[in-house]
C-alpha cells in the first residue's frame, strides 16, 4: 500500500540510509531496504549497540557510516546545552560532539531539543529548542555556519520550543519559522545565506516541511499554525494556500499527500481533508470531522484527533492515532470512521492521553514503533488493523504526567531500527537471517 509517494530526489544519500526525518532520498516515511525480517525471533531483537545521551526529544539520523543525535547537557539554566553528537553506526562510540550555551527560558516539556538532524552533502544541520539553526561538516563537527532564528526574525519561541523538522532539497534547507511574511524561510544550504521567505502566521506550529508533486508541479507543502499551503520550492511564490486555524499553535503531523488531495489531523481540530484545483489559489475543503478531547468510550463514527502521530492517506482510506491511542480507519471520500481499535495500546479502553505511535511502511505492511518501546509489524486496510507480529525493544523514560514515553521517531536504515529514548541511543537488528551482511559506507 503507497501513502501518496512521489518520484523526487532530495538528497544525496545511500539507499541505506535514513539521513533526516521521515528518512530516505524521498523523506516519505518508508523503508526500502530488502533483507527484512517479516516477524520477531522468539528471543527478541539482537542489541546491535547501546550508548548514554543526554535527554532529549531529537530522533536519530544515518548517514555515510554515521548515526547524528541532539541532546541536552546541564539543565541548570545558568549552565545549559544543547549538543549535537554523531556516532559510528557499527558500534555506537562517539566520534565527534559539537556544544554551544542554550538556556530554556518558558518552554513546555523542557527535557531537550525536539529536531532530528538532517544530513546532505556532507555536513550536518540541526535546530535547537530556543531557534539555534547549525550547519556542521558531517566528517569532524566543525563550524560551517550558524544563526539564531528567534533573533534573526524577531519571533517568540514556541510554547514548546522551536520543533518543526527542517528539510533538505538539492542547494536549498527549509525551516518554518513563523512571524509576518517569515513563516517559511530558505537558506542556502551551504552557506546559510536566506535565499526566499514566504507566508505569515501567528506562530511557527511543528509541522515538518515535505515536496510532493501536485497538479503536475513539484511544490513545498507546509503547514503552519494558521493553515497550510504549496510553495515553489526555488522561489517561495505561493501557488496554493488553505486557511486551517489551530488552537495553541499545534500544528504538528506533517501533511500527507495523495495526488491532488491533501489531509491533516490535529488534537483539537479533527481530521480534514484538502483538494488543490488547478483553476484556483485556494484549496478546496472537501470534509473536516472532529473526534472530541474525551477518551472514546464508545467509538466515534467520525474522523480521528492525532495530537502527534503522522496521518497515512493512501487515496482510499486514511487511517490515523486519535488523541488517547484509538487507532483510526477512514472513509477517505467523506471521513467517516470505518473502525478503531486499541491494538496499539493494548489497553481495554483509552486512558493515556497525547499517546504516539510512529508509522514506516515497508513493502505491504508497516513497522510500528510506539511510545511504549514497542515494536509491531501490522497491515493497514479498510477491514481493520491486522497484527502480524509484536516485540518490546525498551523500556520508556521521559516522564510525561503519570506515564513515561518515547516520543522521539527511530531510525530505519542498514537493516537496522535506531531507536532514542530519554537516556540513550540503541540500535537493534532487523536483518532477516538469510541476508547477506549491509555494507555500510564510511566518509
Amino acid at each position: 500500500m503507497m501513502i501518496g509517494i512521489m518520484p523526487l530526489l532530495l538528497t544525496t544519500a545511500s539507499a541505506n540510509d535514513w539521513p533526516q526525518w521521515r528518512g530516505g532520498p524521498l523523506a516519505d516515511g518508508a523503508w526500502r531496504e530488502d533483507g527484512i525480517v517479516t516477524n520477531f525471533p522468539a528471543s527478541g531483537l539482537a542489541v546491535q549497540w547501546r550508548t548514554p545521551v543526554g535527554p532529549g526529544y531529537s530522533g536519530p539520523s544515518v548517514a555515510r557510516g554515521s548515526v547524528f543525535v541532539m541532546d541536552r547537557q546541564n539543565a541548570d539554566p545558568s549552565n545549559s546545552c544543547e549538543r549535537i553528537l554523531c556516532l559510528d553506526a557499527n558500534n555506537g562510540k562517539i566520534r565527534w560532539q559539537h556544544s554551544y550555551s542554550s538556556t530554556y527560558l518558558h518552554v513546555g516539556y523542557d527535557s531537550g531539543p525536539r529536531v532530528t538532524p538532517a544530513v546532505a552533502d556532507g555536513k550536518v544541520y540541526t535546530l535547537g529548542t530556543m531557534g539555534d539553526l547549525i550547519c556542521l561538516n558531517a566528517a569532524d563537527g566543525s563550524l560551517v555556519w550558524q544563526k539564531n532564528l528567534a533573533h534573526e526574525y524577531q519571533v517568540n519561541v514556541p510554547t514548546w520550543g522551536f520543533a518543526a523538522q527542517l528539510l533538505v532539497d538539492g542547494p536549498r534547507l527549509y525551516s518554518i519559522v513563523g512571524g509576518p511574511g517569515h513563516a517559511v524561510v530558505t537558506f542556502d544550504k551551504d552557506t546559510g545565506k536566506e535565499l526566499w521567505r514566504a507566508l505569515s502566521s501567528r506562530e511557527p506550529g511543528y509541522s515538518a516541511p515535505t515536496v510532493r508533486t501536485i497538479q503536475g508541479k513539484r511544490q513545498l507543502v507546509v503547514r503552519h499554525a494558521d493553515g497550510l499551503a504549496g510553495l515553489v520550492p526555488e522561489t517561495g511564490d505561493v501557488i496554493w494556500s488553505a486557511p486551517f486555524a489551530t488552537k495553541m499553535g499545534m500544528a504538528v503531523c506533517t501533511p500527507a499527500v495523495f495526488e491532488d488531495r491533501i489531509c491533516i489531523s490535529g488534537q483539537f481540530e479533527g481530521t480534514a481533508m484538502f483538494k488543490v484545483r488547478p483553476d484556483s489559489k485556494e484549496a478546496a475543503l472537501l470534509w473536516s470531522c472532529n473526534a472530541g478531547g474525551s477518551p472514546e468510550k464508545t467509538f466515534r463514527t467520525e474522523g480521528f484527533n492525532s495530537p502527534m502521530s503522522s496521518v497515512l492517506f493512501d487515496g482510499s482510506h486514511v487511517y490515523g492515532v486519535s488523541l488517547y491511542g484509538e487507532l483510526c480507519g477512514l472513509d477517505a471520500a467523506t471521513g467517516h470512521r470505518l473502525w478503531t481499535t486499541l491494538a496499539l495500546t493494548g489497553d481495554t479502553e483509552p486512558k493515556d492521553k497525547w499517546f504516539t505511535a510512529f508509522f514506516v511502511p515497508h513493502g505491504d505492511h508497516y513497522f510500528i514503533f510506539t511510545e511504549k518501546g514497542d515494536l509491531m509489524i501490522g497491515r493497514l486496510s479498510a477491514n481493520g488493523f491486522e497484527l502480524l507480529d509484536k516485540t518490546h525493544l525498551c523500556d520508556p523514560d521521559m516522564p510525561v504526567g503519570s506515564r513515561k514515553v518515547i516520543w522521539s521517531h527511530p531510525a530505519f536504515a542498514n537493516r537496522s531500527i535506531v531507536v532514542r529514548r530519554n537516556s540513550e541511543l540503541i540500535a537493534f537488528s532487523l536483518a532477516a537471517p538469510e541476508a547477506k551482511p549491509v555494507p555500510i559506507t564510511v566518509p
